[in-house]
């Protein structure tokens, strides 16, 4: 069986994939909610055994992901949890188990066409936006004989 590793395995992809500052320091709060989510989850579909995800005991992510969301900001009488944490856990578990599925298929995880042409159309935009940003002088500052004169922070600026 191929393994296929969790991370990318080349280097400017790993860039990409900012683990700390991009998903933990984003949500530090759910991240430490849907660890003890997890927790919880454990000791109810597995109690007495060290903390696993038993993938097989509940697969239907979409149907509870609607549940918990219809739900979201009410406690769960079973134990005592936010629904909208049991929402985010049943999100990313849906994400996992979609991710391991395309891996297990062979077919990709991202559509790198669409964000090459996404971040080609950005790029354009911002210079397109930089451009248009670039300073033209009234023509009473134009006439100016000194560059300092114009980046004179004291004087007053032109109404247009």
């Amino acid at each position: 069986m191929k393994h296929n590793p969790v991370l990318p395995t080349d280097s400017a992809m790993r860039k990409e994939s900012p683990i700390c500052t991009g998903f933990l320091r984003y949500f530090p709060r759910a991240a430490a909610y849907t660890s003890r989510i997890s927790v919880l989850g454990n000791e109810k579909h597995n109690p007495g055994e060290p903390l696993h995800w038993a993938e097989g005991k509940s697969m239907d992510h979409p149907d509870c992901i609607a549940r918990h969301l219809i739900e979201a900001d009410t406690f769960d009488e079973d134990d005592g949890a936010l629904h909208a944490g049991k929402l985010a856990w049943r999100a990313l578990a849906n994400l996992e188990t979609v991710l391991k599925q395309r891996e297990r298929d062979g077919l990709p995880v991202w559509d790198e066409q669409i964000i090459a042409a996404n971040r080609a159309k950005q790029k354009a935009a911002l210079a397109a936006k930089s451009s248009s940003e670039t300073t033209v002088l009234p023509p009473e500052r134009q006439k100016s004989s000194s560059a300092t004169t114009l980046l004179d922070p004291n004087r007053p600026p032109v109404s247009r």
